[in-house]
């Protein structure tokens, strides 16, 4: 069984594109944008994760599949 269910994860990423691009969800500010990815790499950091371990998603699909969700 994989670690991560890629297709899921690409529809989620799929829609939150498309409604970015057409205007419905407001693209966040890149302030936003790159606090998010240092709370990734903290969150990354504090399980230990070497970095070029940094990409697999593992158990951190589910949060991040609700936060597509939410977002898009």
């Amino acid at each position: 069984m994989p670690s991560t269910v890629p297709v899921a994860l690409v529809l989620l990423q799929t829609r939150l594109v498309l409604n970015i691009w057409s205007g419905v969800v407001p693209l966040p500010s890149r302030i936003q944008m790159e606090a998010n990815e240092e709370k990734q790499w903290e969150v990354r950091r504090k399980l230990g994760l070497p970095p070029h371990h940094y990409h697999k998603m593992g158990s951190l699909q589910w949060p991040y599949a609700e936060e597509l969700c939410e977002l898009g």
